[in-house]
């Protein structure tokens, strides 16, 4: 069983093009993408789509990029002070974003259990304590 791991990306869609170039003559059985598609680049909605055609993602998390993104939408955190702290990806995003990229970041775990070979492995973006922000 041959598993890809990989996270933030933070749209960066060059870097993950050739990350995918690199990864598909590796054949791949699974792929876990831990989160962080938002923050510093612009490419989101591209490596979105990207991921969605992925046929052996088995994983995919919330990071707390997404979750910053989502508090952005919702106005549980200012726009300016994102823009400051994380880049201009994050001015207008709501205005950039379709409901249906919307609906998907919502949909997202901030953990997942998968079994391989008999064994179960707890992926999340941060730490099992605080799965989103946690640091080890």
């Amino acid at each position: 069983m041959k598993l890809g791991i990989f996270s933030d990306i933070h749209g960066n869609q060059y870097a993950f093009n050739e990350f995918l170039k690199i990864i598909e003559p590796l054949n791949l059985d699974k792929l876990v993408f831990l989160g962080d598609l938002y923050g510093y680049y612009y490419g989101q909605n591209d490596i979105i789509a990207s991921l969605c055609k992925l046929k052996n993602l088995d994983v995919w998390l919330r990071g707390n990029h997404e979750t910053i993104f989502l508090n952005l939408l919702e106005s549980k955190i200012d726009e300016n002070e994102c823009v400051q702290r994380y880049g201009h990806c994050y001015n207008n995003v709501y205005e950039k974003t379709s409901n249906s990229i919307i609906r998907k970041i919502k949909s997202l775990p901030n953990s997942a259990e998968l079994t391989v070979q008999n064994k179960k492995i707890l992926f999340c973006h941060g730490t099992p304590q605080d799965c989103e922000n946690g640091r080890l």
